[in-house]
């Protein structure tokens, strides 16, 4: 991103890396049953977690159940 200011453009670059998603090395069945993925980073996680977190399913949203703006002096005339 460029930006000037007071005649001077300053390029601005990113220091903080993307926070990416784990990769999965390795899967297996506790004994409860439930499925746990072994990430890169050494951790073991349930797999309906890690769907949850990185593989969202997309809803449909109903928005006649949203009600009425809280914020009663934002009130739309």
């Amino acid at each position: 991103m460029t930006k000037t200011s007071n005649g001077n453009t300053v390029t601005f670059h990113p220091n903080v890396k993307t926070y990416l998603q784990p990769v999965i090395v390795d899967q297996f069945t506790d004994d409860d049953g439930s499925l746990q993925y072994v990430l890169s980073n050494g951790n073991t996680i349930p797999a309906d977690r890690y769907n949850s977190l990185w593989n969202p399913h997309k809803g449909i949203i109903n928005w006649k159940t949203k009600g009425e703006n809280p914020d009663r002096t934002r009130v739309a005339r």
